[in-house]
């Protein structure tokens, strides 16, 4: 890994970056996996080798990845990529606009890809879960809070963001995915 835990991101290329579906898909790879080659990350989140290497290559231009070093192969090394942290952070300012559009389009994409994937593992039911049936657990809620209680959210929201990159995985783990965002909302009406 690299070497911070948490890293912020809060340029708008970085967290546009993160809602193409297989820069998202890299970057989450290489966090959980360490140190990996191109081909590895191609065997992991299922995709050609040569759709990748432009995806990486701009991932490392935007700061998103790191090189670390080469791995010896038969044929010739391989370069190793990592995360710049164990897990990577958006925080962005009300008042950056070029970042909030960013975040918003960003948004936008992960939720699709996520409806999409939940759309197939439920459908075909053979998802690589394990069990008769996936967890699931969806919360959706508006209220009024203090800066202190959202403080706390996103403490809560951080603590079980690090609850999956801190745990290496067994044979008897489930793969999960974990979304949370915190966003002021739009006040009603008066």
């Amino acid at each position: 890994m690299g070497k911070s835990d948490i890293v912020v991101l809060k340029k708008p290329e970085q967290i546009e970056a993160l809602g193409s579906p297989a820069k998202r898909e890299i970057v989450q790879f290489v966090a959980t996996t360490g140190p990996t080659s191109v081909p590895e990350i191609a065997d992991g989140v299922g995709r050609k080798v040569t759709s990748l290497y432009r995806h990486v290559h701009e991932l490392v231009e935007m700061g998103l990845l790191l090189e670390a070093g080469k791995a010896k192969t038969i044929r010739r090394d391989k370069q190793l990529y990592v995360t710049p942290g164990k897990r990577l952070q958006v925080n962005v300012e009300a008042a950056d606009r070029k970042a909030i559009s960013a975040l918003c389009r960003a948004m936008n994409q992960h939720l699709r890809a996520v409806g999409r994937e939940m759309t197939r593992v439920h459908k075909s039911h053979t998802g690589r879960h394990r069990g008769t049936a996936p967890n699931v657990k969806f919360v959706g809620d508006k209220g009024w809070a203090s800066r202190d209680k959202i403080s706390k959210i996103n403490k809560h929201l951080a603590d079980a963001s690090s609850c999956l990159s801190s745990v290496p995985k067994s044979n008897r783990d489930e793969l999960i995915n974990l979304s949370a965002a915190v966003w002021p909302a739009e006040l009603p009406d008066e």
